[in-house]
């Protein structure tokens, strides 16, 4: 891994290099994040948004506590407000 630097000029939103500081930050939280085990849940990033795809909603839950937790460990504010949820069922054509 490359050495470390500290950041020390604010970054506004909306500013064309914050997404990308965002996609680096997000990109480091979502390797750091162990959900090998779990092969039901998956998460990856969509543009500078994070994306939990899960079987089922204990799945959902236990993925966004620790994506919550280990976001909180570099000072990344997750605003629940801001999350959403998509509820997809798969349909079976009877013959």
């Amino acid at each position: 891994m490359a050495e470390s630097c500290n950041v020390s000029v604010e970054v506004r939103q909306g500013d064309a290099l914050s997404v990308i500081v965002l996609k680096l930050v997000l990109d480091c939280v979502i390797k750091k994040l162990d959900i090998r085990e779990n092969m039901s849940t998956e998460i990856l990033q969509f543009n500078a948004y994070p994306v939990v795809i899960c079987r089922n909603l204990k799945a959902l839950g236990g993925a966004l506590q620790a994506l919550n937790n280990t976001a909180q460990e570099i000072l990344l504010i997750i605003h629940q407000e801001k999350t959403k949820c998509i509820k997809v069922r798969r349909h079976t054509q009877s013959m």
